[in-house]
């Protein structure tokens, strides 16, 4: 069986975006974003772009297009 690929786009979630950017800034706005990916791929150990399982946190680093922060680069 063929799995679709379900892709959310939801101007609610847009026009929130675009709220709290304008209240707390992009750099805050992204770093949370980033933060929220960066925990949802140490819980499920996929990558959030692909889907694919990563190997190994520390060493792959993740791949240069996730929005995911790598560990090693974290304080």
């Amino acid at each position: 069986m063929e799995r679709k690929r379900v892709v959310f786009k939801s101007e609610a979630l847009e026009e929130a975006l675009k709220e709290l950017t304008e209240r707390y800034g992009p750099q805050a706005v992204n770093e949370a974003v980033a933060e929220v990916f960066t925990r949802w791929v140490r819980a499920t150990g996929k990558c959030v772009l692909t889907g694919r399982r990563l190997c190994h946190e520390a060493v792959c680093g993740y791949c240069h297009r996730c929005p995911a922060r790598p560990l090693e680069r974290r304080a």
